[in-house]
C-alpha cells in the first residue's frame, strides 16, 4: 500500500504509474485529494489513466486499485 497526503505534481502521478506496474494487485490511498482545486483536477486526470482500473471516492481521501482483469469502475462512497 502506498500514502499520498495530496496529488500537486505530475512526477506523482508518474510514480503512481511506477507502482501499478510493480505492484498490479497494490492499493494506494489518497488523503484530500479535495484539498485544493490542484489535487482535485490531479484525481480526475489519475482516474482517466488506464492503469487506474477502480477507484473509490470517499469524499475526504480516496482509494485507487490496478487489478487488470477487472472492469474499469468509479466509485463514490460517503462516509
Amino acid at each position: 500500500m502506498m500514502y499520498y497526503e495530496s496529488l500537486v505534481a505530475d512526477s506523482q502521478i508518474k510514480a503512481i504509474e511506477d507502482y501499478a506496474k510493480q505492484q498490479p494487485n497494490g492499493i494506494i490511498y489518497i488523503n484530500s485529494f479535495r484539498k485544493n482545486r490542484i489535487s482535485t483536477e490531479f484525481w480526475n486526470r489519475l482516474l482517466l489513466e488506464d492503469f487506474v482500473v477502480v477507484s473509490i471516492d470517499m469524499y475526504f481521501g480516496g482509494l485507487l486499485f490496478f487489478h487488470k482483469t477487472q472492469a474499469k469502475e468509479h466509485f463514490k462512497i460517503r462516509i
